[in-house]
């Protein structure tokens, strides 16, 4: 019941802060459950390490706000097994991994009509959603050395693909094979992503300490419109969102920190890299 509690009062903090970025019009979106939370930190080894190679394990947990207002919770936790490797300027991983997670829909005031959507249908359907995906993920980097303890990875490429399977993914492909009206619906179970990243390292004796920041953005049509607006000439803005990351590694343990906020969209992430094999030099 603590627990609870508390999990309700974070979420309504982060709803809240998310009503900043939102506009006051009433309308609703229902998109993959991995907007925003689809990349997590992904440890790599400084230049100063001397591994070629390195395989970790990583795990996330996420909880913020989605929809329009921020009026949806959702929360998800994140497992995944990545190798991470540096060769010259160049550093690179590729890993996959499994996400499960809840999506809260939230119900609108039934005594109010609506226009935009069909608010009885979501009403009907409102309340805990499960979900989960299955992913892959891949980087790579060009690092610039500024000292002997610090590197500056200058430019960061990395590419996600989640396979989504739960009752929320069936909730949003119930709308559209039923054609019930809604302001935004992505009711695939894919979803790709792209991002361009950021980071400074800072190296000491027993580990580093990095802080980064990533723009993500979300690939396919359903995703090149965030508004979905379908009027002839309407401006084009596709789904994004960015990522400041904060993360210290000592010895073989990295804890990290991210905070990610896009358009209809807040939410925090922390986990852990733990390294779990050191490969040869060689």
């Amino acid at each position: 019941m603590i627990r609870t509690k508390y999990f309700n009062i974070l979420s309504t903090i982060i709803a809240g802060i998310g009503l900043i970025f939102t506009g006051c019009a009433t309308r609703t979106y229902y998109v993959s459950p991995l907007y925003g939370s689809s990349n997590s930190y992904r440890t790599l080894p400084m230049k100063t390490d001397g591994a070629k190679s390195q395989l970790y394990v990583n795990g996330a947990f996420t909880m913020g706000s989605t929809n329009e207002d921020n009026r949806d919770q959702f929360y998800n936790l994140q497992g995944n097994v990545y190798n991470a490797h540096q060769f010259g300027a160049f550093k690179a991983w590729y890993g996959g991994g499994i996400t499960l997670g809840n999506y809260r829909i939230k119900k609108f005031d039934s005594a109010a009509y609506n226009p935009l959507f069909d608010s009885a249908y979501i009403n009907n359907n409102a309340g805990n959603k499960s979900f989960g995906s299955a992913n892959l993920n891949a980087g790579v980097v060009v690092t610039i050395p500024i000292s002997n303890q610090t590197e500056w990875r200058i430019l960061g490429v990395s590419a996600s693909l989640q396979n989504e399977f739960g009752k929320y993914l069936s909730f949003r492909q119930n709308i559209k094979n039923n054609n019930i009206e809604v302001t935004g619906i992505a009711p695939n179970s894919l979803l790709g992503t792209v991002g361009l990243s950021s980071e400074l390292a800072f190296g000491f004796t027993e580990g580093s300490f990095c802080i980064q920041a990533q723009a993500n953005y979300l690939l396919g049509k359903n995703y090149k419109d965030i508004y979905h607006d379908t009027n002839p000439g309407a401006s084009v803005k596709r789904y994004a969102y960015l990522s400041g990351n904060a993360a210290l590694t000592v010895r073989d343990i990295t804890g990290f920190a991210q905070i990610n906020i896009g358009e209809r969209m807040m939410n925090f992430q922390t986990g852990i890299n733990y390294r779990i094999s050191k490969k040869s030099k060689k």
